[in-house]
């Protein structure tokens, strides 16, 4: 992990069309927030581009990866999220997105507060504990009911998997410890497993509670 910080400019020396970009590489995730006091988790493999200064009329960042935001609320400054052709909108909530580019879809799950998904043609609003689905190929958007922990544990240090895909499993866990895992049988990638784990704990006592 790398920390958790507070990052900051000299107010004279940025702009509103000033971004930063924070890459966060494998095995590590970071926390911080942001100028309008909007809190951020970047997990593992993660990239946010955010504005050094937030604009007069609203708050947009770009985001590639799975990131956690508490959004500070201000209702005449709309916060934007930018990914994989779709876009999140914000008034003040804590919802926890994944896009990776190599993934065939994007997910954004909701914990607190209203966020209003859009793909290209269509547009849907959540409510806590919904989760959308937007298909990176076709913008085909799926609205479920979801166990938020699932999605959002990591932040807290913890690896939840509630009967997920082996495969989904394993992606996940490629990320953290930067390994790779090749299956030898395809049937095993359905499997179904559920589980509750320390993050930050040794890749071996990973493979013991999976076998």
């Amino acid at each position: 992990m790398l920390g958790d910080s507070l990052l900051s400019q000299k107010e004279d020396s940025i702009t509103a069309d000033s971004y930063n970009t924070l890459e966060v590489p494998l095995r590590c995730d970071f926390n911080f927030t942001m100028s309008d006091g909007t809190r951020v988790w970047i997990n593992a493999a993660s990239t946010l581009k955010y504005p050094a200064k937030f604009a007069a009329d609203s708050r947009t960042v770009y985001a590639s990866g799975e990131i956690y935001l508490e959004v500070a609320r201000d209702e005449k400054h709309p916060f934007f999220v930018m990914l994989n052709g779709m876009k999140v909108e914000v008034l003040g909530t804590s919802f926890n997105i994944r896009a990776y580019p190599e993934e065939k879809q994007s997910q954004t799950t909701l914990a607190e507060g209203s966020v209003r998904i859009y793909s290209p043609g269509s547009s849907m609003l959540l409510k806590p504990g919904e989760q959308v689905e937007v298909n990176a190929l076709s913008g085909e958007m799926v609205k479920r009911e979801v166990e938020v922990k699932s999605f959002t544990s990591w932040k807290d240090g913890r690896f939840v998997f509630e009967q997920q895909p082996l495969e989904d499993i394993m992606r996940t866990l490629e990320r953290w410890y930067d390994i790779r895992v090749i299956f030898k049988d395809e049937g095993a990638k359905r499997i179904s497993l559920s589980g509750n784990m320390k993050r930050y704990g040794d890749f071996s006592q990973v493979m013991k509670m999976l076998q």
